[in-house]
Parts: structure tokens; C-alpha cells; sequence
């Protein structure tokens, strides 16, 4: 069911749905009230959605997805208790305004 509006729509998300959400607005690099607008979604939706998926994904599992960055993209490598982390600057600046949200 969808309902429209002239600014945000209304719409019931699957879980695979809040997952590709939450994934895109990771590999964004926006902030989520911005990521929002352009998606043209609530922002209370999103952070509930993001909120159910983390929840599963904590449920199901203790470790965290890694991905496989693309060689031409910048990264930013930071080294924590002698691991060598890298990141995307996409994905550090989606890390970051996770963090600042909680």
C-alpha cells in the first residue's frame, strides 16, 4: 500500500527492502535526514527500519558483513590495536554519521 503526498511517501517496507535501504544510505555518504529527502522517505520511517535491521542482523549473528572495496575507489586506512582497517571515504563518512546519531 502506498499512499502520496507531494513531498514523502507512505509505504510498508519488507525486511529485504529495509536492508537494501539501510545498505544504499551506508554507501551513500550522506547524512540520513538528506539521504531521506532524496529517497523521498520519512526520516522516523528510515531510522525505524534501520533499527529492525540491525536488530535481525544482531540477532542472527555477532559479526559485522565485510566488503570488498574497488581498488580505483580513495581510501582511508587507520590502524586500531594493530589491525589496519581500511575504508571507503563513502563508507568512514556513513560510519561517522552513524555514530553521531546514537
Amino acid at each position: 500500500m502506498e499512499i502520496k503526498s507531494s513531498k514523502l511517501r507512505v509505504k510498508r517496507f519488507s525486511l529485504e527492502e529495509s536492508e537494501e535501504l539501510v545498505r544504499e544510505h551506508e554507501l551513500s555518504g550522506l547524512s540520513a535526514k538528506d539521504f531521506c529527502l532524496e529517497r523521498k522517505v520519512n526520516l522516523r520511517t528510515f531510522y525505524n527500519l534501520r533499527a529492525r535491521v540491525v536488530k535481525r542482523h544482531q540477532e542472527s549473528s555477532p559479526f559485522i558483513k565485510l566488503q570488498e572495496l574497488p581498488s580505483s575507489e580513495p581510501q582511508i586506512t587507520l590502524l586500531v590495536s594493530g589491525y589496519e582497517l581500511k575504508f571507503s571515504v563513502g563508507a568512514l563518512k556513513a560510519v561517522l554519521s552513524t555514530l553521531r546519531e546514537e
